[in-house]
């Protein structure tokens, strides 16, 4: 019988019980507890222990980020490789997800239920796709990208690293959205969209720019 792999999961937001019930559905994980930054003693969360990241102990398991804001998630996980340069991340795909045997998903990524990844597309590390999100043929998505629920992109579409596509959002075919930008809810993208800026409408506009660490959530 193979040994499951043991997790911590980092978070203990929405983003962090979605991320733990898929684990728990994959059935290949033993989930050890949650790591946050200041937990109060004795805390739990989901029935399992809260410890502080300071007193987790790495050396025997493995990892999942499970914070929504992928800006602060990428800020953890160059935080948690500093301290533990070999640590692995799990991935968490959804049994309910559809995969393409084509296609490419990066370490410590989600892929939610109902959400579709198509032939040849390429998912980076710690990436979000989301609740009946769609990511069609041959779609480059760079590390720490989020496609919020009900989102489709488009084929042949590349995303930078860190950029959003909120709820609802849609994009055409062969579009290039650059790094650290955010698309609002519901936007229908029909031309390109560069670093750093917040866009949004129907047709998506660009309204401002933004830094890369601005939140967004």
């Amino acid at each position: 019988m193979k040994l499951k792999d043991r997790v911590f999961i980092f978070g203990c937001g929405g983003h962090a019980k979605v991320v733990f019930e898929i684990l728990q559905e994959m059935a290949s994980f033993e989930i050890l507890g949650f790591v946050d930054e200041r937990p109060e003693t004795g805390a739990t969360f989901l029935g399992l222990p809260v410890v502080s990241e300071a007193e987790v102990n790495l050396e025997d398991s493995k990892a999942f980020v499970a914070v929504g804001c992928n800006w602060r998630r990428r800020m953890i996980v160059e935080t948690i490789l500093k301290a533990w340069p070999n640590l692995k991340f799990v991935t968490a795909i959804h049994p309910f997800a559809s995969v393409s045997k084509s296609a490419k998903v990066g370490h410590g990524t989600a892929v939610m239920a109902g959400a579709v990844v198509n032939a040849y597309a390429e998912l980076g590390s710690h990436c979000v796709v989301n609740t009946l999100a769609s990511v069609d043929h041959d779609c480059r998505l760079a590390n720490f990208v989020s496609v919020g629920p009900g989102a489709s992109v488009g084929g042949k579409t590349e995303i930078g690293e860190c950029s959003v596509l909120a709820l609802g959002v849609k994009v055409i075919h062969e579009r290039v959205i650059g790094s650290h930008s955010v698309v609002g809810a519901g936007s229908l993208v029909v031309r390109n969209v560069r670093d750093q800026v917040v866009a949004y409408g129907v047709p998506c506009k660009e309204v401002r720019t933004r830094d890369w660490n601005s939140p967004y959530l």
